[in-house]
């Protein structure tokens, strides 16, 4: 079911608890909480992993969430296979729907669960910076779509500064610091490890 959204507001949040509420109605066992961007690994078959958990006391599961970064403009984004080892990891959550659901923004946490478990061998990958046109559309948008919403300034505050880097005319540097070579990164002291089993996946799939 694609039910359209028209608003130029950033109201993640409020949709995903509307289509929460929905899947209740339609006896719905559990909902995935994924954006455009993220691919899901799963260590067994995902519909027997979710299936072993319905009786389960728990009302969300939350997954570690693995930021890769650019390391080149290529148009095929899973040719980048080095993550940030982040001191405060996020998570991703996949949950059981009820009436009085209620989902953080970005689907990081559930407020209104009861009990959730922490499953690490169940991994998202987020191909968040891909290349230069996608980072363009990305922070320019996100962050418009943010003020046009009111949120506070710290939240989404790195598409605010590219939304600011565009309007200095200093877009082209701020891409440039996002799609740094692997070497570079690693000079500068940023924190990485290679994780490349999603790129095989998807090659052996050939998704191009």
């Amino acid at each position: 079911v694609i039910i359209p959204q028209k608003s130029p507001k950033y109201m993640q949040s409020e949709w995903m608890n509307e289509l929460g509420r929905l899947a209740t109605k339609s006896g719905t066992d559990w909902i995935i909480n994924s954006d455009a961007d993220e691919f899901w690994k799963f260590p067994i078959d995902m519909n027997e992993f979710l299936k072993d958990k319905v009786n389960s006391t728990a009302d969300c599961i939350q997954c570690p969430w693995r930021n890769f970064v650019s390391t080149n403009d290529s148009p095929l984004f899973f040719d980048n296979i080095w993550y940030k080892i982040e001191e405060s990891p996020f998570y991703k959550t996949i949950f059981k729907p009820h009436e009085n659901i209620n989902i953080a923004v970005g689907n990081h946490w559930v407020f209104s669960s009861k009990l959730t478990l922490f499953y690490g061998d169940v991994k998202v990958y987020h191909y968040s910076d891909r290349n230069r046109c996608q980072l363009y559309r990305k922070y320019i948008n996100g962050a418009k779509a943010l003020e046009l919403s009111g949120y506070p300034e710290y939240m989404g505050k790195h598409w605010r500064l590219g939304l600011k880097a565009f309007q200095n005319g200093e877009f082209s540097q701020f891409g440039d610091k996002l799609l740094l070579p692997i070497d570079q990164r690693i000079a500068n002291g940023e924190k990485l490890e290679k994780d490349e089993a999603m790129k095989c996946i998807l090659e052996n799939i050939k998704v191009l």
